[in-house]
């Protein structure tokens, strides 16, 4: 072969392998808009957790029921972030600020209070974090969803 259809096929062949890895490379890879979809379903399950721990009732609930209720809270928290994370620009800096003072309200409770006083120890901060969950929600990244 001449040098010039050597250098014809090396292209062809570079080409081709360009092609195979830019196929291979977007094989599985989740897209901006599904991370988007992901992320908002995430606040929405935060949400519907807070309005679980915040919907107790103080007289009737207990202990048991208060921690399952915090355990649900920091497990939908743990999924936000997860999916926040799958996200090129996302700043989570205002719902971050607001789960830290949560989770530091909650980590103050003594373990000998009643769930009466739990609820209320923790109240506001919950509301807090709804409030800016439920914001989170409304905004352009997630009211199109």
């Amino acid at each position: 072969m001449t040098r010039k259809t050597w250098i014809i096929v090396l292209l062809a062949v570079g080409v081709g392998l360009a092609l195979v890895i830019g196929f291979l490379g977007d094989r599985g890879g989740e897209s901006q808009a599904e991370a988007q979809e992901s992320f908002c379903s995430s606040l929405s399950g935060l949400e519907s957790s807070i309005d679980g721990l915040t919907g107790l009732s103080p007289t009737s609930a207990s202990q048991d029921d208060y921690q399952s209720a915090v355990s649900d809270v920091e497990s939908a928290w743990d999924q936000v972030k997860t999916d926040a994370g799958d996200l090129k620009d996302v700043d989570t800096s205002t719902l971050d600020s607001a789960w830290d003072s949560f989770k530091s309200t909650v980590d103050d409770v003594p373990d000998d209070a009643s769930v009466s006083d739990a609820l209320n120890d923790v109240s506001q901060a919950a509301q807090s974090l709804l409030s800016t969950t439920k914001s989170t929600l409304s905004g352009p990244d997630c009211s199109s969803s």
